[in-house]
């Protein structure tokens, strides 16, 4: 049983008339009649009656015809589907993306939404190493990541900063402009277990200038890292894009090579998902827009 055949009997059933229905499926009536035939023998049994005069759906007809016409019309559905996912329209898109993009990625999503409101999006709040994984696995379509060497990705450069000295409005702080003043300051910095990336560089940097940083706190999100840092607990090393509210504390961005500090959007070079073209499409218009 095949797919045209079903369509030709709903067809015939619903014109009842060889000939028309043989034109309408541009096809002749041999070739009509020998799908009827060939899709009853495959039933076992007699869908029309069938004279000089007229044809008529037989008792077994009209039963297959109502589940034939529901199949059809699940077909006719699955194919609109299928063209709507291969254009864009309608699909999955699954995000990974850590505090590195979260200035950027609410305003994407805003904006692919309403320009893509068929696309279901799945977001993960990963680290870099857990985004890195899930795409080599599948699991993810694109992450926002801190990168540091070429990798097996296809990538696109997002942000270029240098990693900055954040210090309190604070007498005992005041001083402070460079890393090399700090060895014995107390610092605020964000867990290896929330961004091992960020922590390795802020240790690698600390001991470029021959201290390891006195670390009196380790917390899990940026927000607390600057709250603790204007509350005059410490300072802390982050990129100046995750400092909105410069209010009550400094930042001096660090020169050196190893301060620097590049977040890239990265996916599978194979991956031919039609939503991620799509997604991709808008955030490189974005960027352009941005510079």
């Amino acid at each position: 049983m095949e797919i045209h055949e079903i369509k030709a009997f709903v067809l015939l059933a619903e014109y009842l008339h060889f000939g028309r229905t043989a034109k309408l499926l541009n096809i002749t009536q041999p070739a009509l009649s020998k799908q009827i035939n060939k899709l009853e023998s495959f039933l076992g049994n007699t869908l029309f009656e069938r004279d000089r005069k007229s044809t008529q759906l037989t008792a077994f007809g009209r039963q297959f015809l109502k589940e034939a016409q529901g199949f059809m019309a699940q077909y006719e559905n699955l194919c609109i589907l299928g063209q709507k996912i291969s254009s864009g329209e309608q699909g999955l898109l699954r995000i990974g993306f850590s505090h590195y993009a979260l200035e950027m990625i609410p305003l994407l999503i805003v904006k692919f939404r309403q320009d893509r409101p068929g696309i279901e999006l799945v977001l993960k709040d990963l680290s870099t190493h857990e985004q890195l994984e899930a795409l080599r696995n599948g699991q993810l379509d694109i992450g926002f990541v801190k990168l540091s060497t070429k990798t097996e990705f296809e990538t696109l450069p997002l942000v270029r900063e240098q990693l900055t000295l954040i210090t309190p409005h604070h007498p005992d702080f005041n001083r402070l402009t460079h890393l090399e003043d700090c060895s014995e300051i107390p610092f605020v910095i964000i867990s290896k277990e929330r961004s091992p990336v960020l922590h390795n560089q802020i240790l690698g940097l600390c001991a470029n200038y021959g201290f390891y940083p006195r670390i009196v706190q380790e917390v899990a999100e940026v927000t607390s890292v600057l709250a603790l840092v204007k509350a005059g607990l410490g300072v802390s090393i982050l990129p100046p894009s995750f400092c909105p509210d410069t209010a009550d504390i400094n930042l001096y961005p660090q020169t050196d090579r190893e301060a620097r500090w590049s977040v890239f959007a990265a996916w599978k070079k194979d991956d031919k998902n039609p939503a991620l073209a799509a997604f991709l499409a808008l955030l490189k218009q974005e960027m352009k827009d941005r510079a």
